[in-house]
């Protein structure tokens, strides 16, 4: 019987600036095409990244930004994402700060719109120097976006 890695609802470990499980920044996105995928092309993107094909794994809850050299430039999940043996996923956010000690370098309110006849919602949104992008509503983390961490002159570090 053949393995089905998309039924398997194991932790996605998290490698800032790196990796979140299989799922690699600078991959190309051809890595991951035998997965289940919905494809949403810059062009018509509806998720209002218009520099980025989105390719959405929905059986994974995982989302793959992919640029202009069909590589991954970003991942968001809102399923799992373990760190140093921790789920962040509706983890309480000021746990996160005290189990963690990170600072976020910015923070948004931003109102992300709802699916038709569903209310949309506020989240906060906390960028970290570590590459990690956190969308926490209620206090608890709901999606995390995984992208590079960059140096002062705007390149990003190769791990």
């Amino acid at each position: 019987m053949e393995e089905n890695l998309e039924d398997k609802r194991q932790p996605m470990e998290l490698i800032p600036g790196k990796s979140l499980s299989i799922f690699k920044l600078g991959a190309n996105i051809s890595d991951y095409l035998f997965l289940e995928y919905i494809f949403y092309p810059k062009d018509d993107n509806i998720q209002g990244y218009d520099d980025y094909d989105v390719y959405e794994f929905v059986n994974m809850n995982i989302d793959l930004y992919v640029c202009s050299e069909n590589t991954v430039d970003c991942i968001t999940t809102r399923s799992s994402c373990v760190y140093m043996g921790k789920e962040l996923i509706n983890m309480y956010y000021n746990v996160f700060l005290e189990l963690f000690g990170l600072l976020s370098t910015n923070t948004m309110h931003l109102y992300f719109e709802g699916p038709p006849k569903k209310n949309g919602r506020y989240y906060d949104v906390y960028y970290f120097d570590q590459g990690i992008i956190l969308w926490v509503w209620r206090n608890k983390i709901r999606t995390i976006q995984i992208g590079y961490i960059y140096e002062e002159d705007g390149e990003h570090i190769k791990l």
